[in-house]
């Protein structure tokens, strides 16, 4: 999901039209490879509107990325922010919207059926298809859950996702690049004529 939807993209001017007036700033980055739990005043993330609890971060990678744009009003905030909240909450667009026609994105339902969906839900599953080799244990694709939507129009707007194993497949294995334990999280604020986007990525551990 991370290669999908980044802070940049869903603050896009170009996708946004036409709010070209906004200004924007420089996206901002942390990574760091944890090798025990840090403290807990360390480890979590939280909006100022009462949004999702980012997971502690307790090993692997944990990557942390925030993009902002100040629009001239609030109402062009407003309109700019949903948006952005349509843009990240349609999946099966996302290769369009981010610019990666090499790979796709396919919203389906907890059994892995494509039936037409206009928004994701808790239970919901994500098929990925990545240019090159893909995971055996999703025959190629790799999958992702989604755990958490949040909606608050013109506030806030959030998913969660996690490895998951195929719906298509009998194995109980992770059918994803890194294993079950890690997450991502994306999450759009606006806060007066500022919008934010920010992505979170905890418990990054390779799935060897």
């Amino acid at each position: 999901s991370r290669l999908a939807m980044t802070p940049t993209v869903l603050l896009n001017r170009k996708s946004c039209l036409p709010w070209t007036n906004a200004t924007h700033w420089g996206i901002s980055k942390f990574s760091q490879t944890t090798l025990r739990k840090p403290p807990d005043n360390m480890d979590k993330h939280q909006t100022t509107n009462g949004g999702p609890d980012i997971p502690p971060q307790q090993e692997g990678k944990q990557l942390d990325l925030e993009a902002r744009a100040v629009l001239p009003s609030e109402q062009q905030a407003f309109d700019f922010f949903e948006q952005a909240s349509r843009r990240l909450l349609d999946v099966n667009n996302w290769y369009e919207v981010a610019e990666l026609p090499l790979s796709t994105f396919v919203l389906t339902d907890a059994e892995g059926g494509e039936a037409i969906k206009s928004r994701p839900a808790v239970g919901d599953k994500v098929r990925i298809d990545i240019p090159g080799p893909g995971p055996q244990a999703g025959e190629g694709y790799d999958w992702v859950a989604v755990e958490e939507v949040i909606e608050r129009p013109g506030e806030l707007c959030s998913i969660t996702l996690r490895p998951a194993k195929s719906p298509q497949t009998l194995t109980n294995r992770t059918a994803h690049f890194f294993k079950d334990t890690a997450t991502s999280t994306l999450i759009l604020e606006r806060r007066g004529r500022e919008v934010v986007a920010r992505y979170h990525g905890r418990n990054e551990v390779a799935n060897t």
